[in-house]
């Protein structure tokens, strides 16, 4: 790789995450997170070698992000913080419960110290879960898919061989060099559109909230009309998107194929965390 500890401005994108976190910003104070969880692996060995593999394939998990000067450069440090939790001698009660309180720490709140990447592999002794945590400043959706694509390759590989994995860029730096910077256009079209917009409307939550539960009409044309009737046009586009994010939230399937012997279990929910400050 070429461009390994060259520094290059964020994306236009990046910028707009990081503002997005800032708590002074209105509907600002959270940082876009995706979140998965995956049970039915076996062995939490081979797992951890399975994450090693896969950050020295993927510059994107040694990519490293300075807010303060909005600039990024590869590594040879991963960006991941890697934690094995031991629940082997405890009680399936006692599992269940450090395993929830792991999964909330990796949903909780943004802080400015925190890892870009988080991988908890959590041994139980008759199974082994994996949970991952992915901020969207260095990798997005179709990106995590691919990493898991290959570590899914990797662990199902037999021990010593190597898997056909797709062939990789590897200057991720030269391509972030070269992601055109915002237009004139697009200054042009979001100035006019500023002019358009007034306040951040404070929306009335509560109607739409009881209104969805209540309703038993199915989601679709009537249950907007009703909504919109009780509540305006605003109150129907927040129903909107709380439907959306009700439904996002409780997530979707991945084939088993993902890990070879696993239950159909793999979820992924995208995970708005509230920032907090914390230590540079």
């Amino acid at each position: 790789m070429t461009g390994r500890n060259e520094r290059v401005a964020l994306t236009a994108l990046q910028r707009a995450y990081l503002a997005g976190r800032s708590a002074e910003l209105p509907l600002g104070g959270r940082a876009m997170r995706e979140f998965r969880a995956y049970d039915g692996l076996s062995d939490a060995s081979r797992v951890r070698g399975v994450v090693d593999a896969v950050v020295a394939r993927h510059e994107a998990l040694r990519l490293h992000i300075d807010p303060d000067r909005a600039q990024q450069w590869v590594g040879d440090a991963p960006a991941v913080a890697l934690r094995e939790i031991d629940l082997t001698l405890v009680s399936p009660v006692e599992q269940a419960r450090r395993l929830h309180s792991v999964r909330q720490a990796m949903l909780g709140p943004e802080t400015s110290d925190r890892a870009p990447v988080e991988v908890a592999i959590v041994d139980r002794g008759d199974g082994v879960s994996v949970l991952l945590s992915v901020d969207s400043l260095i990798i997005d959706g179709a990106g995590v898919n691919r990493v898991l694509a290959d570590a899914a390759a990797l662990y199902a590989a037999a021990p010593g061989a190597e898997p056909d994995l797709p062939p990789i860029e590897s200057d991720l730096i030269g391509e972030l060099r070269n992601v055109p910077s915002e237009t004139s256009t697009d200054r042009e079209y979001w100035s006019a559109r500023a002019e358009t917009l007034g306040p951040v409307p404070s929306l009335p939550w509560s109607a739409p909230l009881a209104s969805i539960d209540r309703s038993p009409l199915q989601p679709g044309r009537d249950h907007d009309r009703r909504l919109d009737q009780e509540c305006g046009p605003r109150g129907r586009i927040t129903a909107q998107a709380l439907r959306e994010h009700r439904r996002l939230r409780g997530g979707h399937r991945e084939p088993a194929s993902m890990v070879r012997g696993a239950p159909d279990s793999a979820s992924v929910s995208p995970s708005a965390a509230p920032v907090r400050r914390g230590a540079r």
